[in-house]
C-alpha cells in the first residue's frame, strides 16, 4: 500500500514580540501607578525602588513564557526523516510505522499551529524516531526481497540448465539406440563361397558381381582365369558347371583384373562400370 509524499508545512508565526517601548522605567511606572497617593493614610507600606524592580523583572519573565519560541529544529529534523521514509519505499515496505510517523508529525504541526509548543516540542522526537525506523525497515525487506528474487532467478537458470543437459543426454541416447537397432537388423554379411554352380542365365561379370562372390562384376577375369580347364571362352558358361572363386588375392592383382575387364573385347556392358 503507498502513501503520498509529505505535503509542505506552513511554518508557524512566532509568538509576538513585546513592545518596542516596553522598558524597566514604563514598568516602574506602571507600577507606581498603583502606590497610594502622598500625603494619604494608608496600613500597608509604600513601594521601594527595589520592589518595584523585582515586579518588573517578574513580568519580563511571565510575558517571556507566554511567548516562547516554536520547536523549528525538531519540526525540520522531523520532516527531513518523513521525507527520507517515503523515498526509502517505507508506504510500501513499512507502512505500519511510517502511518505513524506521519500521524504523529501531523499531530505535532497542529500542536505549533495552536502555539502548543511544550507539547509539540515532546511529541517530535517520536514522529522523527519512527521515521527513521520505518526508513530501516524499508530498506531491509527491499533488500531481502532482491536478493530472493535474485536467488529464484539463479534457480530458475539452473534448473534449465539442468533439463537442457538431460533433454541433449535422452537425444543422444535415443541416437544410439537407433544405431544399434539398425546395425541389429541389417542382414549379415553374406558368406563368401570357395566354388559357385553355374545357373540358368549367369553370366561371370553376373557371377562376379553377386555379393558372396567378389561384389565386383569388373573382376569376371578371376573366375575365367582360374577355370581355364573348363571355359575356352569367357562369354560360353553352362547350368552345373562347377567354378572355383580365387580368395585371398593382393590389390594389385584385383586392379589388374578391373583393367583387363575394361580392355578386353568380350562383354562391352562391363567396361562402363
Amino acid at each position: 500500500m503507498s502513501s503520498p509524499s509529505p505535503k509542505p508545512r506552513r511554518q508557524p508565526a512566532c509568538c509576538p514580540k513585546p513592545p518596542a517601548r516596553w522598558t524597566k522605567n514604563s514598568c516602574a511606572n506602571s507600577v507606581s501607578a498603583l502606590a497610594p497617593e502622598r500625603g494619604k493614610a494608608t496600613d500597608t507600606p509604600p513601594m521601594t525602588a527595589a520592589r518595584i524592580g523585582h515586579l518588573c523583572l517578574l513580568l519580563l519573565l511571565l510575558v517571556s513564557a507566554g511567548c516562547a519560541r516554536p520547536p523549528m529544529d525538531e519540526l525540520t529534523s522531523a520532516r527531513a526523516a518523513m521525507a527520507r521514509a517515503y523515498a526509502a519505499g517505507a508506504p510500501t515496505w513499512a507502512e505500519q510505522e511510517y502511518l505513524a510517523a506521519k500521524a504523529a508529525l501531523d499531530k505535532a504541526e497542529e500542536l505549533v499551529s495552536a502555539r502548543k509548543y511544550k507539547q509539540a516540542r515532546e511529541l517530535l522526537p517520536f514522529a522523527e524516531a519512527q521515521a527513521r525506523l520505518a526508513a530501516g525497515q524499508a530498506r531491509e525487506k527491499r533488500t531481502a526481497e532482491e536478493l530472493a528474487r535474485l536467488a529464484r532467478e539463479e534457480e530458475e537458470r539452473r534448473l534449465a540448465e539442468e533439463a537442457r543437459r538431460k533433454q541433449e543426454e535422452e537425444r543422444r541416447r535415443a541416437e544410439l539406440e537407433k544405431k544399434k537397432a539398425r546395425a541389429r537388423s541389417k542382414p549379415a554379411p553374406p558368406k563368401k563361397l570357395q566354388r559357385y554352380t553355374v545357373a540358368e542365365g549367369d553370366s561371370l561379370p553376373a557371377i562376379a558381381a553377386r555379393p558372396e562372390v567378389y561384389g565386383d562384376r569388373l573382376l569376371w577375369p578371376l573366375l575365367y582365369q582360374a577355370n581355364r580347364d573348363q571355359l575356352t571362352d569367357p562369354r560360353k558358361i553352362y547350368p552345373g558347371q562347377e567354378l572355383t572363386i580365387p580368395r585371398n588375392l593382393k590389390s594389385e592383382e584385383l586392379e589388374a583384373a578391373r583393367l583387363e575387364a575394361r580392355k578386353s573385347p568380350f562383354f562391352p556392358a562391363v567396361k562402363a562400370d
